[in-house]
């Protein structure tokens, strides 16, 4: 796997891409000389998280280090999970004025997804413990041979068979 791609932004408005690593165009399909001296805003579409992603920016100069997973935008306008890891970077005077954005894959899905009516059988689960079942596909339910009121808020262990190793799921 390659390394993460990496953007330094403006933390204030218009929060403009002052460098950018050589490994961009492999995660967002931008050239360096397309993202410097432009808003961060190229690589957001409808369903990224603006607000959040710009408060992370903004607060990156008073906080330490701020990650979350976002979908972003390639040149093209294909939506892609990454996780963004948002740390301080100081000028000559020790003042924050700008952050380092690193850029990876991920493998979070965002729930807008995941809810979306297809083909595939499919859960949403809370990401946090107990890992409780938020949805259900009506294909997932078919699959399993279960009603949905089985699974709503509870764990996955009612599909749980004699060589499912729970342990990797309380990890």
């Amino acid at each position: 796997m390659s390394s993460p791609a990496w953007l330094v932004v403006g933390n204030k408005a218009p929060f403009n891409v002052m460098a950018a690593s050589p490994e961009l165009p492999e995660f967002l399909e931008f050239e360096i000389h397309e993202v410097l001296g432009r808003s961060m805003r190229m690589i957001f579409g409808p369903m990224t998280n603006v607000a959040e992603l710009r408060k992370a920016v903004i607060d990156s100069a008073t906080k330490s280090s701020y990650t979350a997973s976002f979908m972003l935008y390639t040149k093209n306008g294909q939506g892609r999970m990454l996780t963004v890891e948002i740390v301080p970077a100081h000028n000559g005077d020790g003042e924050a004025t700008h952050c380092v954005m690193t850029i990876d894959h991920s493998d979070w899905v965002p729930k807008k997804v995941a809810v979306a009516e297809d083909t595939r059988a499919k859960l949403v689960l809370k990401a946090d413990k107990p890992y409780s079942v938020e949805c259900v596909s009506d294909n997932f339910v078919q699959l399993y041979a279960l009603s949905a009121d089985s699974l709503m808020g509870r764990t996955l262990r009612p599909i749980f068979g004699p060589r499912t190793d729970a342990q990797t799921f309380d990890a």
